[in-house]
């Protein structure tokens, strides 16, 4: 049952990163940036729908979506540091936190691929912090740590490419060290997103974050 529509500003902001903006860029991009950003097109446009019709008042900006976005990007950045450092020590190898990485072994950092990781941000917001933590937010910390589990399991292949997700042999490689900072971002995320009683300032706040990981790597 609907609580609080969020007024129409909101409403048209959310479409039109959840839908309108992917749809046109996969349209206009092709396979160029793979088929994966494809896939967050279509995840956007039935996250965006199910949170309409199932969640609606999470839609809205309230008066501390800033807040939690401002929070939200501190967190991703000092633990995507915290990560990369404890992966450092066990291993000589570069650290490249890139958000496509998962999309094509090298990407170009100009403005398309910092709009694309910052709409990949808003889009996983949409579907873990919206949808997946939309339907465990009742079962307290437990729902939260199995959120971040589940999280961190997806950004398997895009730090440790090779690895088998349902191999268990990934925790070996340093890398894996990197899985921490998607479970540490997740796992605040989730009380963020009941301080704020909704994902919008933190779904800004993720593509806000993955964008500026991307300016960083290049």
């Amino acid at each position: 049952m609907r609580r609080r529509n969020p007024d129409f500003p909101s409403l048209l902001f959310t479409l039109f990163l959840s839908v309108a903006l992917p749809l046109a860029m996969i349209l206009s991009l092709g396979q160029r940036l793979g088929s994966v950003f494809q896939v967050y097109g279509v995840l956007a446009s039935l996250s965006w729908i199910a949170l309409y019709f199932f969640k609606i008042d999470w839609l809205k900006f309230k008066s501390v979506s800033m807040l939690t976005a401002i929070i939200n990007v501190a967190v991703m950045l000092v633990s995507g540091t915290f990560a990369a450092q404890l992966a450092a020590q066990k291993a000589a190898f570069v650290i490249v936190p890139l958000t496509l990485s998962s999309v094509t072994p090298l990407v170009e950092v100009n403005f398309v691929t910092i709009t694309l990781a910052f709409l990949v941000g808003w889009t996983e917001e949409m579907l873990y912090g919206g949808l997946l933590y939309g339907m465990l937010q009742r079962t307290g910390i437990w729902g939260k740590l199995a959120v971040a589990a589940v999280f961190a399991f997806m950004h398997v292949k895009a730090y440790i490419p090779n690895a088998s997700p349902f191999d268990l042999a990934f925790l070996q490689d340093p890398r894996a060290y990197l899985l921490l900072a998607p479970f540490i971002t997740r796992f605040v995320q989730c009380y963020l997103i009941d301080f704020e009683d909704g994902i919008a300032g933190v779904a800004l706040g993720h593509g806000i974050g993955d964008a500026l990981l991307m300016i960083r790597a290049g």
